[in-house]
């Protein structure tokens, strides 16, 4: 049978966190750096607000400074665009970076830095998609006041049964 699901997007290797930075771009498409403000930051990249976007796989170096890094020097690496969104009504247009060249030290450090604040708020709408379904399992929680009854597809069985242990990717209040 064909139901409607909702469609989470978490397609993140680590936990973005939300920061309040600046950051200067360098392309070989402008003639002179800009600076963008910073909007997250994980050890595997950042999000940036930007006023021009730039072609998905484009090369970019990024130069900032890390919350806390005040003893250590600036941070410049190359980038690679991965995520290029356009402005949606008060919302800026938004560039998704992935670091390139970040050594392994400096891995560890940023994510010290970064450790402890707090994820950007989510930013999606409810995306519904059409998909097939074998079959539902029904479960019913009684509660005492209540009943609480969901559907899932079978599919998800082995997760309700035990077999799979679902963990978290990142902590969220480390």
């Amino acid at each position: 049978m064909l139901e409607t699901v909702e469609v989470l997007p978490g397609d993140r290797h680590t936990l973005r966190r939300a920061v309040a930075l600046e950051a200067t771009l360098m392309s070989a498409r402008w003639d002179e750096p800009r600076v963008h403000r910073v909007l997250d930051l994980s050890p595997d990249g950042i999000g940036l607000a930007a006023g021009t976007r730039l072609p998905l796989e484009d090369r970019v170096a990024v130069s900032f400074t890390p919350p806390g890094w005040w003893v250590l020097d600036e941070l410049t690496l190359f980038a690679e665009v991965r995520r290029a969104t356009p402005r949606v009504g008060a919302r800026p247009a938004r560039l998704g970076l992935a670091f390139l060249d970040l050594p392994q030290g400096a891995r560890e450090q940023l994510d010290l830095a970064v450790r402890g604040l707090p994820p950007p708020l989510p930013r999606y709408r409810k995306q519904l998609e059409q998909v097939w379904v074998d079959g539902l399992v029904t479960w019913e929680e009684d509660l005492g006041d209540r009943v609480n009854r969901f559907e899932v597809s079978e599919a998800l069985w082995p997760i309700y049964d035990g077999m799979l242990e679902p963990r978290a990717l990142g902590d969220l209040l480390a």
